[in-house]
């Protein structure tokens, strides 16, 4: 794989996933519920067909972001331990992706056959509000710092790092009963630091300087 396809697909899993899983949802269903144990609210977001296929497309970022991730590790020397560490967790992050995107699905279908929600909506709020936002920092800081050792570009080098801890952060805005605008700082730096990193790489760029 070269680094411009591979750029490329990073390119096309940022386009999925503001698609088909910020945008297509709001103009569905409005704004997403999130840190709520109020079954109403929940049903009636989800009670549109619309939102039980639409992660099926968002599903195939998994291989597309796996692609992004080979290509930012063959970017870097083969013994830099931070892409290392950041190719391994981006890739670990792929099955928490699919799976919230599978439990989105099927809270839709629950929503629309009226079957229960809420045990379903926790495990989905508390998997993908939490839990993902400590492996998207992980992977965010790694490659910053990488850049930041090899004399990568120093905005992306800040955009991950600083966007990592700012993802920390939203690790526990679920539990803080913090308002969903809260993370949004954090998950546009993300979506801007993804759009980045696959310009980059399509350019053809690498780093292959040493400390």
């Amino acid at each position: 794989m070269t680094w411009r396809s591979a750029g490329a697909a990073g390119l096309l899993a940022f386009a999925l996933i503001v698609t088909t899983g910020i945008v297509g949802p709001i103009v569905v269903a409005g704004q997403r519920v999130s840190g709520t144990m109020d079954e109403a609210a929940v049903r009636a977001y989800y009670a549109h067909d619309a939102l039980a296929w639409l992660p099926a497309l968002e599903c195939l970022t998994g291989p597309l972001i796996v692609a992004l991730a080979c290509g930012m590790r063959a970017s870097f020397p083969r013994d830099d331990e931070a892409s290392q560490a950041g190719f391994g967790i981006m890739v670990a992050a792929v099955p928490g992706y699919l799976l919230s995107a599978a439990l989105g699905s099927t809270l839709a279908t629950l929503a629309l056959s009226g079957q229960p929600l809420m045990p379903t909506f926790r495990l989905w709020d508390v998997f993908y509000n939490s839990a993902m936002y400590l492996l998207e920092a992980g992977y965010m800081i790694a490659f910053g710092l990488a850049f930041l050792r090899h004399g990568g570009p120093r905005w992306l080098a800040w955009l991950g790092i600083v966007g990592g801890i700012v993802q920390l952060l939203n690790a526990s805005a679920l539990w803080l009963h913090a308002p969903d605008a809260a993370t949004l700082p954090g998950n546009v730096a993300i979506l801007t630091w993804l759009a980045g990193i696959s310009v980059w790489l399509l350019r053809g760029s690498r780093v292959t300087a040493t400390p």
